[in-house]
């Protein structure tokens, strides 16, 4: 694993028990799409011009989800 997914993944984990506790949420996992190239900016920090983009698209497939329920 790199150096922070570890970090990552007990976060996801802590977020996934209380999106089950609340049973009315859904979770847009950007941890699933940031590492993919080209998606962050050279900071590390910041998406990059596609970054945004895809951001986008993961909030507005979430929130469509969340709404499909």
């Amino acid at each position: 694993l790199p150096a922070n997914q570890a970090g990552t993944d007990d976060v996801n984990a802590a977020i996934d028990q209380v999106v089950a506790a609340r049973g009315n949420a859904v979770v847009g996992r950007w941890s699933d799409v940031a590492p993919a190239d080209g998606v962050m900016s050279s900071d590390g920090v910041h998406p990059s011009d596609e970054g945004a983009i895809v951001f986008a698209s993961l909030v507005t497939s979430t929130v469509a989800e969340f709404r499909a329920r």
